[in-house]
């Protein structure tokens, strides 16, 4: 789960009835945890992905997509605000919904919350749209690239485990395109 910090720490003093004498204190730190939804919009280089979430809230299907993000496990690679741009551009103005939502939904794996520590180089994923893709790596597996076959450069995994309340979100720099 992500962890925000809302103040550096907190003391709490507790008066223990055995030795009233004794006065302990405890420094503990007050966390929030978020939703994907809430994660991306908060997310300075995701504004584009934000924008195109809430483009989807007012179809039907779209609604059920936002949904799904935050009430079951799920995965999220969302491509930064670049690699959305690049693709998008003019149309994030007036896009088509239904293209929007497949688009987006190939951007999720349902179902699971899938860690880099899951991944397996060359491993094949079954992705929201029903589409699939696959995990490559570099040669000494430290870094993960995800593509469709639809890509000319395979987007790489360059933010990795954030973790919300249902979900594991991985930042691209490209967007997954299929074939």
């Amino acid at each position: 789960m992500i962890r925000v910090t809302i103040s550096n720490e907190f003391k709490m003093f507790v008066w223990n009835r055995h030795h009233p004498h004794l006065l302990t204190s405890f420094i503990f730190n007050i966390t929030y945890f978020f939703l994907a939804v809430d994660f991306v919009c908060g997310k300075d280089n995701l504004s584009n992905l934000c924008v195109a979430l809430d483009l989807l809230a007012g179809v039907p299907a779209g609604a059920e997509f936002l949904e799904s993000l935050d009430e079951s496990p799920v995965t999220v690679f969302a491509p930064d605000d670049n690699a959305l741009l690049t693709i998008l551009g003019e149309t994030l103005s007036n896009p088509d919904p239904e293209a929007l939502l497949d688009l987006l939904q190939y951007h999720t794996i349902s179902g699971a919350r899938v860690s880099t520590a899951d991944l397996v180089c060359d491993q094949e994923l079954t992705m929201g749209n029903d589409g699939t893709t696959k995990i490559s790596c570099n040669d000494e597996n430290t870094e993960y690239f995800i593509g469709g076959g639809g890509n000319e450069r395979t987007p790489k995994i360059i933010e990795a485990d954030y973790l919300t309340c249902s979900s594991v979100v991985h930042i691209v720099d490209a967007v997954i395109l299929a074939e």
